[in-house]
Parts: structure tokens; C-alpha cells; sequence
């Protein structure tokens, strides 16, 4: 039976605006339907889904090439109470590629940015009983719509996939991206925030828009406001606050925030509210040392980074995009370039609470377009900036990714500092020479080089003037994540090019390509471009823990591979990744030496059965790692990184640790693993099944709630069998 919601969007003086997630009860059909926007079209057999959804997620990172490109509907009946003459506002926060909405049959928005979102009043559609919202969303190749290319090379997933809402406000309101916090002069002493407010009025009128600033501790900071004689439609109102007198300024280290909360005021009443985080720091590029933050030199170090994850496509929840956020801080990286698509705001909110510094680009790879392909890359360079402006995080707007066209970079890098005048500008170029020749290399404040190492030295003299970033550099991979050979392999690739890269102090940063394995179709590398530092299940490579000891400033020990027989005679090499002053390794508690130099260490040893321990120091702090011969797998240690799911929707890992008899990882060899769960929970495992592989003894996949209860899960190795994990849905 088709579910009708009701969604209370009562507002009061304390809480003059009112929203309610709409993530669940969606009913799904992928293909073309004749009629299916009018609300009496029959649906029965429709699936039901939550939001986010991705209609690719069971098609990508399998074996047969052909993601599904082509049209798919969304429908869903709900009723309101409580708007009592209000407004009603619907918030799509990404819909993959072409998207057209109906309320009740009439069509109330369209759009072709696949990635910035899309909001919509919907308050003239809307019927006092039940409604009924239909959304066509359509991936196929179009040449106009962003990237424009048929086969880049990541996977073009369909969907509703990132969340939906409903909100409700007075009849004067702040549209979406309606609250503009600017911070024009900030130093170590004092610090000046200014804002734009952009206020919509069904009619003229009188109003206030009143602001305070609240610190981390949400103590009151400092207060705006303006009577403003609003026209009908919409109004700009600018806002200056007293001077903020030492601030707490946002880095890495500090990534301290500060709260804008802005309200309106009509006839004596509050009738909207709404508010943005953002932080104080001032930052420059510089041609020939590099990049400084608050004074500060900093050196740029992460990855690049997609959107995907095996069984979710595109439609990963907020708490799985923060998840890779926490992973690059684990890795040491403070820099992350959002390649190659405008991503998540819950990711970008991630980057200013944990201190992650963004290279943002909007959708692009490799190809330029037509008239209408200009117009949109515009459209979409304002959005996003509209979007995500007010992030301390974001340091760069990037205009294209290996494609190169001079009237339409000028275009952009006008845009770009028309919408921002306060951040500098890149693109990411893998052909300087034709770059040079067109002339596009001097357009953006900053030059981002793809790969080009054994020119960089060239290119600097060469390219007199220009200020350096490493967007993109070593892409090594295409091997099995579990080839011990490969990890090595790639390891020592990424290892040596960031010496290289390191050594240039006018380079203000690099971004490995890239943090985790992805989905493509893209034929050089399908279906999964093996190219991360982690796999598409998010488990760590060697490489991560190089770049751990390279990157982060605690002390890292870190053994690579197994201790378990290989089959081959003669000493064994092993290899530490370590940041220490010096390490030294035991074997079964016997000393075989240490060693000082290097950011990987090596010793032959004969093999043995046991326990192989690196002890290292550094700065006076001991850090250690030990692998063990393992046994035959006796045990699977099943576990969630999340103790609760918050709603249809929502979703999270499942971790099955392999482990032998005496409780040591099972590191060799690769293990089979079935996972089970009842109650309102559904598993996203490759291809739609609930099964997957352990490399170096894990196993993962994802679950999402489907409703509200308590979901049970299980894994078993064959015979052997997890304990019982329990996972409230909320």
C-alpha cells in the first residue's frame, strides 16, 4: 500500500523556521513512464526507496561494462499541517543529471546541474489534503550538460542521491544560499565580518534583519542590525559588525568555528531564521615559497578525492561522507581537491570541523562544449560558490579539470572572482605546452599541474609569474588490493614523487590521485580505477601507512605485508614505513637491530614463526606494530562504525575482522564472507548481494535503515559465524 506522510511544518517565535527531512517513504521505477507526473497515475508496483538513492548503485563496480544511462522516476504523496499561511520550500541536495519536479501535475523546477542542489517554493502548488511530488531524473549523454563527456573517467550515477526537505518560513524568508558571511580584513589581533543577506517578500513591507555572531562556545560575540523597507520579490541587505577583537582564527591544527545567526522580523514577529558556520583566517599563495595560512607556512598535503562506494553509488548518507574526512585526518593530509564535481556539503562541513583544506571544481574531465555547455559551466561555477562560500575550508575555486579554452576560462575566472573577489582561482593542467600556447595558463591565480614531474623545474622558470599547485600526481594502481607485490609497488611510486615534489618549496601543495579506489567505465581502467590509498571499501593499502608516517607529526611504526610463509626460500625482506628517529625489530623477542635512516626501512630476515615487533621512538614518544603468524581462521569479529542509524536513509559500514584461534588477524589470503540482516535494514554489497572478500583479514559493506526499529545483523566465513551485532534505526 502506498505510504502518504504528514509533515507538522508548525513554526513558533522560538522556531520562525521549521525543517523536516523528507528522505523516506519515495516510491521508484527506473525507466521512461508516460504520465507518471500527474498524481493519479498508478504506482502500486513502484519500489519503494529512501533518499539518498542512487538507480546505479547495483550496476557499478561490476564486471559488465554499461551503467544504466537513461531516465528514472521518483514519486511521493505526503500531506502538511501547520503552515497556517507560510511559505513551503522543497530542497533537493543533488540529483543526477537532468531533473524536472511536479507537484499535483504541475511542473514546478527544472534543472541540469547535477551536483549543487536544487530549491524550490512550493507553496502555490500544494492542495490542503494529500500531495503528490513526481521527479524525472535523467543521466543520459548529453553533451550540453556537465562534464559533457560520455565516458569520463568515473562512473555518471543517476539519482535523487543526496538528501531532501521540506522548510518552512514566514512569507518573508532567506532563500537557499541566501546568507553570505564575509570576513574582508582578518590578522591575529582583530578581525571584520561583514554579510550579505538576500531577503524575499511576497509584498512590500517593513522589516529588521538582525544577526549575532556566536564563538565555539556559542558565547555571544557580536550583533547587526538593519531596518530594511523590503519591495516585493527579492532584496539585498548588507550587514557590518563591531571589530572581533583577537580572534580565534581556523588551520589544520585549530579548526575553530563561528556562528552567524540571522533574523527576520515583519510586523512585530519573527518569520524566518536561518544560520551558517565560517571561520577567521587569512591565507596567501605565494610564486616563490609556497603557501601560508595566517601567517604561517603551510605545506599542502592530501588527495584527491570522488564521491562513490560499492552498493551506494553516488548516495552516500552524511555520515559516510564525513567518514572519509576523518580517514584523510588519520592519514596526516590537511588538503583534499573535490575532483572532478561540485560534492556533499555535509563532506565540505567534515573538512571545517576536522580541518581539511578544499580545492572545489565544478563538473569537468578533458572536454569543452558548446554555447550551451559555456552557459551552464557559468551557472554552475556561480552555484557553487552561492553553495559552499561561507567554509573557512575551501581555499580554491577550480574552473576545469584537462581541458583548456581561453574564452571560456576568462569567462569562468570573471565569474568565479565576481561571485568570491577573496579566493584565488586554478584549473588543472596535464598539457602545459598546449596550455602555454592558448594562453589559458596565465588565466587562473593559481596553475594546478596534473603529473609533468620531470618538467616542473622548466615549467617554473618558463612560467615566470605563475603561483604552483600539484593537482594531480603518480596515479599508480591497477592491481588487486590484496597482491602484496602491487602495494609495494605502489607505495614506492607515491613515495618517491612526493620526494620530488616536497623538495620544490614554490609548489604550495600536492594531491595524490587519489584517496580510494572508484567506479568507471572509462575503458582503460573498468570497472574500479585501482588508483587510492584505500580500496572501494574504504580498507587501507601500504601506501596509507606511508603516507602516514610521511604526513602526520606523532610517531608511526608500521610493518608492511604478513609474517606468514610465502613459499619462497631465502631471507625474507621486510620493510618498515616510520617516522621515527630510529626503529629498531624483534622477532619472537630477539633483537635483529635497528635503523635511523630513511622513511622506509628494510631488513632481510630469516623467516620464522612468531612475532615480528618494530619498536620505534620519536621526540621521546614510543610507538610500535607487530604482525603474527596467524593461523587457520577460527573467529569473525563483526563491527558497525556507527551505534545507530538516524532515519530511513541513513547508513553505515559493517566490518568482519578474520581472526585465528589465538585472536591475530588473519592478514594472508583472501576469505569469502556472507552477511545477513533482518528487521529495517537493508545490506549494499557489490552488484546488489550481501557478500564480500577479506583483504588483509576485513571484509565491509554497507547498510542503510529502510525504516524504524532495531536491525540485526550476522556475518559468517563459512562455517564460522560473527555474534549477533544490533543497530537501532531510528
Amino acid at each position: 500500500m502506498t505510504q502518504i506522510a504528514t509533515y507538522s511544518l508548525a513554526r513558533s517565535a522560538q522556531e520562525p523556521r521549521r525543517q523536516r527531512n523528507l528522505c523516506a517513504a519515495w516510491l521508484f521505477h527506473k525507466g521512461e513512464f508516460a504520465g507518471a507526473e500527474q498524481p493519479a497515475f498508478d504506482d502500486f508496483a513502484w519500489e519503494g526507496v529512501a533518499l539518498p538513492h542512487c538507480f546505479n548503485a547495483e550496476d557499478t563496480f561490476t564486471l559488465d561494462p554499461g551503467h544504466y544511462r537513461g531516465p528514472a522516476w521518483y514519486r511521493k504523496r505526503f500531506r502538511l499541517e501547520g503552515l497556517d499561511g507560510g511559505r513551503a520550500h522543497l530542497v533537493f541536495e543533488g540529483s543526477f543529471a537532468a531533473t524536472r519536479v511536479w507537484l499535483n501535475g504541475r511542473e514546478i523546477a527544472a534543472s541540469v546541474d547535477g551536483y549543487t542542489g536544487l530549491a524550490m517554493d512550493i507553496t502555490e502548488a500544494l492542495l490542503p489534503g494529500e500531495n503528490v511530488l513526481a521527479v524525472r531524473v535523467d543521466n543520459t549523454h548529453n553533451p550540453d550538460v556537465l562534464p559533457g563527456l560520455d565516458l569520463p573517467d568515473y562512473d555518471l550515477y543517476g539519482g535523487l542521491y543526496r538528501e531532501a526537505f521540506l522548510i518552512a518560513t514566514g512569507d518573508v524568508f532567506v532563500p537557499r544560499n541566501g546568507l553570505r558571511v564575509r570576513t574582508p580584513r582578518v590578522a591575529a589581533d582583530e578581525a571584520t565580518v561583514e554579510a550579505t543577506v538576500r531577503v524575499r517578500s511576497s509584498q512590500a513591507r517593513e522589516a529588521h534583519v538582525q544577526a549575532v555572531i556566536l564563538d565555539p562556545n556559542d558565547t555571544y560575540v557580536a550583533h547587526a542590525k538593519q531596518p530594511v523597507a523590503l519591495a516585493a520579490g527579492e532584496n539585498v541587505v548588507e550587514l557590518a559588525f563591531p571589530a572581533i577583537a583577537n580572534p580565534l582564527l581556523w588551520s589544520p591544527d585549530e579548526p575553530t568555528l563561528y556562528r552567524m545567526v540571522v533574523t527576520l522580523t515583519a510586523g512585530g514577529e519573527s518569520v524566518d531564521q536561518t544560520e551558517s558556520r565560517f571561520g577567521l583566517r587569512w591565507f596567501e599563495f605565494d610564486r616563490e615559497r609556497g603557501f601560508f595560512l595566517n601567517g604561517e607556512p603551510l605545506r599542502l598535503v592530501g588527495v584527491n578525492r570522488h564521491q562513490d562506494y560499492v552498493g551506494l553509488g553516488s548516495a552516500l548518507p552524511p555520515r559516510l561522507q564525513r567518514a572519509d574526512v576523518e580517514i584523510m585526518k588519520e592519514m596526516g593530509a590537511n588538503f583534499v581537491r573535490l575532483s572532478h564535481y561540485p560534492q556533499h556539503p555535509a563532506f565540505l562541513d567534515a573538512c571545517d570541523e576536522l580541518g581539511v583544506c578544499v580545492y572545489a571544481e565544478i563538473a569537468s574531465w578533458q572536454f569543452i562544449g558548446g554555447p550551451k555547455f559555456f552557459d551552464r559551466a557559468e551557472e554552475m561555477m556561480r552555484a557553487l560558490i552561492r553553495r559552499d562560500a561561507n567554509h573557512p575550508s575551501v581555499l580554491l575555486w577550480g574552473l576545469l579539470n584537462e581541458g583548456r579554452s581561453k574564452p571560456l576560462f576568462e569567462r569562468l575566472n570573471a565569474a568565479a572572482h565576481e561571485e568570491d573577489p577573496s579566493r584565488p582561482t586554478v584549473y588543472a593542467e596535464n598539457f602545459p605546452d598546449e596550455g602555454t600556447a592558448l594562453g589559458t595558463v596565465w588565466i587562473p591565480d593559481v596553475l594546478g599541474l596534473n603529473y609533468n614531474l620531470e618538467i616542473l623545474d622548466e615549467l617554473f622558470e618558463r612560467l615566470r609569474g605563475r603561483k604552483f599547485l600539484c593537482s594531480e600526481h603518480t596515479n599508480a594502481g591497477t592491481y588487486d588490493p590484496g597482491d602484496p607485490a602491487g602495494n609495494a609497488q605502489q607505495t614506492d611510486r607515491i613515495h618517491a614523487e612526493l620526494e620530488i615534489l616536497e623538495a620544490r618549496p614554490w609548489m604550495a601543495g600536492t594531491a595524490l590521485w587519489c584517496l580510494h579506489d572508484y567506479g568507471t567505465d572509462y575503458a582503460v581502467s573498468r570497472p574500479i580505477q585501482r588508483a587510492g590509498v584505500l580500496d572501494e571499501y574504504r580498507r587501507p593499502k601500504e601506501s596509507f601507512h606511508m603516507l602516514r608516517a610521511r604526513w602526520r607529526r606523532d610517531p608511526v611504526v608500521h610493518i608492511e605485508g604478513h609474517w606468514n610463509p610465502t613459499g619462497e626460500a631465502g631471507p625474507r625482506r621486510v620493510r618498515v614505513y616510520t617516522n621515527c628517529e630510529q626503529v629498531a625489530l624483534r622477532l619472537n623477542g630477539r633483537d635483529l637491530g635497528a635503523r635511523s635512516e630513511g622513511l622506509i626501512r628494510t631488513w632481510e630476515v630469516p623467516f620464522e614463526p612468531g612475532r615480528l615487533e618494530a619498536i620505534g621512538t620519536r621526540g621521546g614518544v614510543q610507538a610500535s606494530h607487530e604482525v603474527r603468524t596467524h593461523g587457520a581462521p577460527a573467529q569473525l569479529r563483526l563491527e558497525a562504525n556507527a551505534g545507530a542509524l538516524e532515519g530511513p536513509g541513513d547508513g553505515c559500514w559493517l566490518t568482519a575482522t578474520l581472526l585465528d584461534a589465538e585472536g591475530a588477524p588473519v592478514l594472508s589470503g583472501q576469505h569469502g564472507v556472507e552477511f545477513t540482516a533482518s528487521g529495517p535494514a537493508r545490506l549494499r554489497g557489490l552488484g546488489g548481494t550481501p557478500r564480500a572478500r577479506t583483504i588483509r583479514g576485513i571484509a565491509r559493506i554497507a547498510v542503510t535503515a529502510e525504516g524504524e526499529g532495531e536491525a540485526l545483523i550476522e556475518a559468517a566465513a563459512g562455517r564460522i559465524r560473527s555474534g549477533p551485532l544490533r543497530i537501532p534505526c531510528r
